[in-house]
């Protein structure tokens, strides 16, 4: 995403940090450059551990893996079509073989002249039962359900709602808010015990 678009999600989504400006987020993602945490994109140049003076809100974020590899690209192949393994900012990714330190995991070939990064385990299936506080749902939503529907995925979420009054909950309500409100929505009531 680009700088601006990362902004304007701070300011629309509920329960994330108000920022005081944009110069704020424009100097977290200069740290994160400098710190290999992210890397950016400003034209057609990518910034990842090395300093970075000026981020426009155009430019994009890149997460480091990503990052990394672009700058490898990035540095160039020698004459003789082997990659150099080094990266300008200081990282060094020798060629042709698995990395230690910093760049584990990242290898380059000769052959290909581009990074690789071994696929990391994906998970297939998710099945979550949480204690979530009352006041917490839209966080839910946000953090939770709208990831999992971003993946690709339609998920099927069952609530467990209890609720106890010493007073004593009107049937009425029960009936014609609760339950009604459940069946408006396109619920399937799978249980619905009172005592």
């Amino acid at each position: 995403k680009s700088v601006q678009e990362i902004y304007e999600l701070f300011l629309k989504t509920p329960g994330l940090p108000c920022l005081e400006s944009e110069n704020v987020l424009v100097e977290a993602v200069k740290q994160g450059v400098r710190n290999r945490l992210l890397g950016v994109r400003i034209g057609a140049k990518v910034y990842f551990d090395e300093a970075v003076s000026d981020v426009p809100p155009d430019s994009l974020v890149l997460r480091p893996e990503k990052a990394a590899a672009e700058k490898q690209a990035e540095a160039g192949v020698t004459a003789g079509g082997e990659t150099t393994g080094e990266v300008p900012g200081g990282v060094v990714y020798p060629p042709g073989g698995e990395q230690a330190g910093a760049g584990a995991g990242l290898v380059s070939t000769a052959k290909e002249d581009r990074a690789e990064f071994p696929t990391p385990h994906r998970v297939t299936r998710v099945a979550i039962k949480a204690a979530v506080p009352w006041d917490k749902l839209s966080h839910i939503v946000k953090g939770v359900i709208q990831p999992l529907k971003g993946a690709g995925s339609d998920p099927e979420i069952i609530i467990e709602i209890k609720a106890e009054s010493a007073g004593g909950f009107d049937r009425t309500t029960l009936d014609t808010r609760v339950r009604e409100t459940l069946l408006q929505l396109g619920a399937e009531i799978k249980e619905f015990d009172v005592e």
